[in-house]
């Protein structure tokens, strides 16, 4: 009996991961607002009633996509907040930061702000992030040259996701992105 829940289980878990991959393309291809249910469930071969089993409705579906950009930032953002002084290292919380954007980047892709219609409130949460990453890099009271270090370096690196391809950022999907070249100019934006 165990193995049949543990295969309806993994069966449950594949389809929850099918109906997010192919939102993703969905969404990149016809935005948010003209990617619907149906069309979800067309490219799937599901029913739509399959899909609300899993997400309650599309704004769940995305909010299941860019949370989980969302938590990876949250886990790099305590890690380093909870470093002491002496352990903490900026340009490893640049590498972290590159690397968790790396990892997702069909998801930046997907930012709000180059969605028409689609949910805004990520858009809150990830403006937080980014004031508690730039925090970290020069302090609760930098100067204005170090604010501004500090957000270039941001910047710099979250253009990953968002920018045409460039000598850092691949050209043909699967080959990976130099990120040591980002993590030079980012730091020496910031001057470290």
């Amino acid at each position: 009996m165990t193995g049949k829940i543990q295969t309806k289980e993994r069966k449950a878990a594949q389809t929850k991961e099918a109906i997010l991959a192919s939102a993703v393309a969905l969404f990149a291809q016809k935005g948010y607002t003209g990617t619907s249910m149906a069309d979800l469930a067309d490219v799937l071969g599901l029913s739509k009633a399959a899909i609300y089993h899993h997400f309650e409705n599309k704004e769940a579906l995305f909010h299941a996509l860019v949370d989980s950009l969302a938590d990876d930032m949250e886990k790099l953002l305590e890690l380093h907040e909870s470093a002491s002084p002496s352990g903490f290292d900026r340009f490893e919380l640049l590498r972290g930061f590159a690397e968790v954007l790396n990892s997702h980047l069909d998801i930046m892709h997907l930012a709000p702000m180059h969605m028409v219609g689609a949910p805004a409130d990520f858009t809150a949460r990830a403006n937080k992030l980014m004031m508690r990453m730039q925090t970290l890099l020069v302090g609760k009271n930098p100067t204005d040259e170090n604010a501004l270090r500090a957000r270039s370096a941001v910047v710099i690196i979250a253009r990953l996701g968002f920018s045409p391809p460039t000598p850092f950022r691949s050209r043909a999907k699967g080959k990976p992105v130099d990120i040591d070249l980002l993590l030079k100019v980012a730091s020496n934006a910031l001057g470290i």
